[in-house]
């Protein structure tokens, strides 16, 4: 697993201090901090590798290797593990408070403060842990490919409905970056699609059988394809694909 610390960690950390915002700001970096470490800890403990870990001002990224491409019901654990983290905090708050560590006023504040990131983090909106939630909805009751076009259509259509009613700069510039990752999403949906039939080609698991007639492959159910009266496997479909040159 390789470690990075963005540039932009160190960015925040100085221009917190300048504007005497430090306190607040490396409680919001623990909060989400312990939140992404619940993501973790539920995936190494499903048996999931993580390749990458970058640390940004607001908490860190893992990199959850085929985390989409496996069981739906494996990721909404995963992501619930995360979320729930946020559950815990104000009674976190509640003891820092009674140990004089943080005034009363501190204390609210925090418990609003984490109060909103959990719901900014729940938008049905694409990455945020929300926009997943949604992505493992539409995957259970549809095929890989057109789960996802759905997850990023709602996901957009929420993005520009959510910026409409914006009048925060801060909140606009939060939703602007989202946006781009919506298309930068949209944009490697066929290098994705690519890697989740690689993914199945490789790492074959025993899964109920779903017998139809569109190529279309499905994150919980082994494929078997109905074609011209004969019976196509999702193994060897794959096997024609990636061994044909």
């Amino acid at each position: 697993m390789s470690f990075k610390v963005s540039i932009w960690w160190y960015v925040f950390f100085i221009l917190s201090m300048l504007a005497d915002n430090l306190k607040t700001w490396l409680m919001l970096f623990v909060m989400l901090l312990i939140h992404e470490a619940g993501h973790i800890a539920a995936a190494k403990k499903l048996g999931y590798q993580i390749s990458k870990l970058t640390i940004y001002p607001f908490g860190c990224g893992a990199e959850i290797e085929h985390i989409d491409h496996g069981s739906t019901l494996e990721e909404v654990i995963i992501i619930l593990c995360g979320i729930g983290m946020h559950l815990f905090y104000p009674a976190c708050f509640a003891l820092m408070h009674r140990a004089g560590l943080i005034s009363s006023a501190y204390q609210n504040y925090l418990t609003h403060l984490n109060a909103s990131v959990m719901l900014f983090n729940l938008l049905p909106v694409y990455p945020l842990d929300g926009g997943r939630l949604l992505d493992c909805i539409m995957q259970s009751y549809g095929s890989y490919r057109k789960g996802r076009t759905m997850t990023l259509i709602v996901s957009m259509a929420v993005l520009l409905l959510a910026v409409a009613e914006m009048r925060n700069i801060g909140a606009l510039m939060a939703f602007s970056f989202l946006f781009i990752q919506l298309l930068l999403c949209g944009l490697d949906k066929k290098k994705d699609y690519h890697d989740f039939m690689l993914y199945r080609y490789l790492y074959p698991k025993e899964r109920e059988i779903k017998l139809h007639q569109s190529l279309e492959l499905y994150r919980n159910y082994i494929s078997v394809f109905q074609k011209g009266g004969k019976l196509i496997s999702e193994r060897e479909w794959l096997h024609q694909i990636f061994n044909q040159h």
